[in-house]
């Protein structure tokens, strides 16, 4: 199994600090950059994709991408999304990917609070 990310994913471009084609709308991922189109993606898979990468090699660069990531549509996402959360910030909010949309609200505002207070 091929496990080198395609280029067409994540591409920095350090000069302009942009991703080639997506100008300002890019997420920072260590030293490379992640369009911002590619987190909020029409494709379930190219999401979670995305997420997992975040989860295997995330820092606090992507602590935003993640909370947003907590109200996706796709469980994976929501998944991830908590789990780099809990492992960049050693924080836990009470987050339940399966939890109803009330509750998992309710944690997702508490990561958003949390997360303003602490930037």
């Amino acid at each position: 199994m091929d496990t080198t990310t395609p280029s067409s994913w994540i591409s920095p471009n350090p000069a302009s600090g942009s991703v080639p084609g997506g100008g300002a709308g890019a997420v920072e991922f260590g030293n490379k950059m992640i369009e911002v189109s590619l987190v909020k993606n029409d494709g379930e898979l190219v999401r979670t994709t995305v997420f997992r990468l975040f989860y295997d090699f995330g820092d606090d660069s992507v602590i935003d991408a993640c909370i947003e990531g907590l109200v996706d549509a796709n469980e994976y996402v929501r998944d991830y999304s908590n789990k780099t959360l809990q492992r960049v910030t050693h924080e836990d909010f009470g987050f339940q990917t399966a939890a109803s949309p009330r509750r998992r609200e309710a944690a997702y505002q508490k990561w958003r609070k949390w997360w303003e207070k602490e930037k």
